[in-house]
């Protein structure tokens, strides 16, 4: 066999084993995406139903605020009318007892589920749940989403074992054009060096 049709024979090869990393790559970063979509999609409808749920009965004992009209003198705790407000503090700044910046979020909730009813409310609530939940893509349930991204963690990470075994094999043939991503899995990386170290 002439020079030229070796050369020939390694680029063929060299430039399969590019496409084969270029398809490992892409496979890899459509799991990223699957990930980020399973961290991130909006619920199911029966998921928001139980959210709603549980804001309502979280909110809904306002016994103690009716107690405030009965009595001249007002009670420790906050009124009736009373919500309860966060600053963020990381941007305040509290001078000669003055507070200037922030940003302050009222919660209103423990004053008008008690007010206007629970079961006003959560009603309410449910029937715009309903109503947004017709246009909203929604992703898997909350329930099977661990396992889901378990899953897709376990693939990520063997495509990850492949592509570095690749990559080593490109480096040791002198083939050049293999890099390594800017995201690579260290431990990857690490135990691919450890397993060539005992051979």
């Amino acid at each position: 066999m002439d020079a030229k049709k070796i050369k020939d024979t390694l680029e063929k090869s060299r430039n399969q084993a590019l496409k084969q990393l270029h398809d490992l790559r892409d496979e890899l970063n459509g799991i990223d995406d699957e990930i980020h979509w399973i961290d991130h999609a909006p619920l199911p409808l029966d998921d928001a139903l139980a959210a709603i749920d549980r804001f309502i009965t979280l909110h809904a004992d306002g016994s103690s605020r009716a107690k405030a009209f009965f009595y001249q003198t007002p009670l420790q705790g906050l009124g009736p009318f009373d919500a309860t407000v966060q600053i963020d503090c990381e941007s305040t700044v509290i001078e000669n007892g003055r507070i200037f910046g922030g940003a302050g979020a009222a919660h209103l909730a423990g004053v008008l589920i008690p007010l206007i009813g629970s079961s006003t409310v959560q009603r309410l609530l449910h029937d715009m749940a309903r109503r947004e939940a017709e246009h909203i893509e929604s992703g898997p349930p909350l329930a099977e989403r661990q396992e889901l991204k378990a899953s897709l963690q376990q693939r990520k990470y063997a495509l990850e074992v492949e592509e570095e075994t690749l990559i080593c094999s490109a480096e040791a043939l002198g083939m050049d054009g293999f890099y390594r991503r800017s995201d690579v899995n260290p431990e990857v990386v690490l135990m691919m060096e450890v397993s060539d170290a005992d051979r």
